[in-house]
């Protein structure tokens, strides 16, 4: 059982070339009363493919889109473009997917932290 308000961080590290992944979720979908609005960054990193949904606005809007859908596992933002893809997957379910250095580094992978 776990307390409320106490987050339970799942860390594991996947190697991908010389970069690593601590990912901070469980591998399965969080329940959405475990989901945590507050997300971990992953600088110049995706998740390729395994999008469910695109979007522009700004990276707290994409924040609350991919809390508020219980499909979305993580989100990719660009800054630069002022969008985010949705995704279904995070780095510990879809590991062949997780690129540390994606064509376009504008990209950065947020995955939320799990209760």
């Amino acid at each position: 059982m776990y307390l409320p308000g106490v987050l339970v961080l799942l860390a594991a590290t996947l190697a991908y070339g010389e970069e690593q992944c601590p990912c901070t979720c469980k591998p399965s979908k969080c329940e959405a009363s475990s989901r945590q609005q507050e997300y971990m960054m992953y600088p110049k990193s995706g998740i390729v493919s395994n999008n469910i949904r695109s979007m522009d606005g700004s990276v707290d809007e994409c924040k609350s889109a991919c809390t508020a859908d219980t499909s979305c596992l993580s989100f990719e933002y660009n800054p630069s473009r002022k969008g985010c893809h949705l995704q279904d997957a995070t780095a510990l379910t879809a590991p062949s997917d997780w690129k540390a250095n994606p064509t376009d580094p504008d990209w950065n992978n947020y995955q939320p932290y799990c209760a």
